[in-house]
């Protein structure tokens, strides 16, 4: 089976010594990422795993290795990441659309004063003739 990543199913690969031993209990999948991980070395939470797995067999109760149990799922999930990340947009968005109403109230309200009766009852005009009035 070819995945498109350079496994092609050939027991023998050029850039080991060794031959890789094809058998009916390994899956194309399993062969490929211990291939993977052999080639690149650690996953990128092998650390917090073995914290993870330190603080369990020192452990007197399970219960004591919550933290390290939180991290270990947290860097193969992202899950808090993903939930802040989710937040923040849901606040930017919270945010926007309160300035967008803020403005279009500011909109109506500018508009609303352009269209009173004051200009067309002379009472604005009136005030502007009394200063000039009293100047001269």
């Amino acid at each position: 089976m070819a995945s498109g990543f350079g496994y092609n199913g050939d027991t023998k690969h050029a850039l080991f010594s060794t031959t890789i031993e094809a058998s009916h209990e390994t899956s194309p999948c399993l062969t490929y990422i211990a291939f993977h991980l052999f080639i690149s070395g650690r996953g990128r939470c092998f650390n917090f795993w073995q914290e993870f797995n330190k603080c369990y067999a020192m452990a007197d109760a399970p219960q004591d290795c919550i933290a390290q149990r939180d991290d270990y799922l947290e860097c193969l999930h992202h899950t808090k990441e993903i939930a802040r990340a989710t937040r923040i947009k849901a606040e930017e968005l919270k945010q926007a659309d309160k300035k967008r109403k803020e403005e279009a109230e500011g909109r109506k309200a500018s508009d609303s004063a352009a269209k009173s009766n004051l200009p067309k009852l002379n009472i604005i005009d009136e005030q502007q003739k009394q200063p000039e009035a009293v100047k001269a």
